[in-house]
């Protein structure tokens, strides 16, 4: 049954709307743009340019023709790494790359290019250049020594080097880093450990509780911590360095002084002598060990003394502003290097000595404790 429409006067038969492909073709005819033609421009059109997708307007290729690819330009902020080379040059033992050839750290230091002069060692080798108060330390062959230094003198770093050289020139040696705590210790150890990798010497580092590095020489530095209980076990022990001996306890400190009966070497005669011990600190009171052997110990040991005003790193200026902020009791001790009662005892140390007489005869008195 056909339907019709009224359209002006009279009635009209209504036009089927296309359906199926003929409906898809005339909703999407005004999208396909057309050729541009020169001589007139359809309305229906809404393109009056050329084609804009790129595939309709590409051109046939010879057969002959070989495609290239396209030139690779680098980026001017690009940085061109050869990988093959970065791991070829990375040392996988100490996980760092190796150094430059021409950096002067890439030639590798064997044992018999150590120089005996520790000068020498330290400027050449390690390219550090001591003042003459640490080069007196470190020229220093005491068996018993005594650094008393200020703040900021450089005291680890030259008992870093002077462990490193004692290790590396006597082979089979045995060094121990003894400090208050852990930490203390672990930071000497750590700084020896790098004086060995810019010499290009190969080392082997032990975990644990206590730090240790392992050289080829079979020559050992161990790091230890201000504990009684744990210090014990190590013999033979050639050179001892107790790092901030002030603040160490004296049950610690006499519990280390057994491992050097029998650390040095033996001489011409057949004799083993014992090992060096080394105290180094800043002073922390009129009392201790550390003070009693350097006001006390006698002929027994060398001592040296490095205030802040003789050492030339240190700026007059800095100086004169710590000592306007600090009290004169602490800036004695912390930067001049002096014994003082900086009150962590009840009584002072000059009471307790004028309270001594040396020449009274003590009294004959006996306690029977079982009766």
């Amino acid at each position: 049954m056909s339907r019709s429409v009224r359209c002006g006067a009279g009635w009209q038969p209504a036009r089927r709307s296309p359906t199926g492909a003929r409906a898809l073709k005339a909703r999407t005819d005004f999208l396909i743009p057309s050729p541009p033609n020169p001589s007139h421009t359809r309305t229906r059109n809404i393109f009056t340019h050329p084609d804009p997708n790129p595939l309709n307007n590409l051109q046939p290729i010879p057969a002959q023709t070989t495609l290239q690819p396209p030139p690779k330009i680098p980026h001017p902020h690009a940085i061109q790494i050869n990988v093959t080379d970065f791991y070829s040059q990375f040392d996988w033992t100490t996980r760092r790359r190796a150094p430059h050839p021409n950096s002067a750290q890439s030639t590798s230091v064997t044992e018999s290019q150590i120089p005996s002069d520790i000068l020498q060692f330290a400027t050449q080798k390690l390219h550090i250049q001591p003042d003459p108060r640490q080069s007196a330390f470190l020229l220093s062959d005491a068996e018993q020594g005594i650094l008393n230094c200020t703040r900021q003198w450089g005291k680890s770093t030259m008992a870093a080097i002077k462990a490193v050289h004692h290790a590396l020139t006597r082979p089979g040696s045995l060094v121990v880093v003894a400090s208050p705590s852990e930490r203390q210790s672990r930071l000497l150890i750590r700084k020896a450990a790098r004086m060995f990798r810019d010499l290009g010497i190969k080392i082997k580092k032990e975990g644990g509780d206590t730090p240790t590095i392992l050289l080829p020489n079979e020559s050992t530095l161990v790091g230890l911590p201000g504990n009684e209980e744990t210090v014990r076990g190590y013999s033979a022990v050639s050179l001892l360095l107790v790092d901030e001996a002030s603040r160490l306890p004296d049950r610690v400190y006499f519990a280390l002084r057994p491992m050097l009966a029998v650390g040095g070497a033996s001489n011409e005669k057949g004799e083993y002598t014992c090992g060096k011990l080394w105290l180094m600190s800043t002073p922390c009171g009129r009392r201790g060990f550390f003070y009693d052997a350097w006001e006390l110990g006698g002929e027994d040991w060398e001592r040296h003394r490095a205030a802040a005003t003789d050492c030339p790193r240190i700026a007059p200026k800095y100086l004169e502003r710590e000592r306007r902020n600090m009290a004169p009791m602490w800036f004695r001790q912390e930067y001049l290097a002096e014994f003082v009662d900086n009150g962590t005892t009840v009584f002072s140390r000059d009471l307790i000595e004028a309270a001594i007489y040396p020449d009274m005869k003590t009294l004959p008195v006996k306690l029977d404790l079982w009766n």
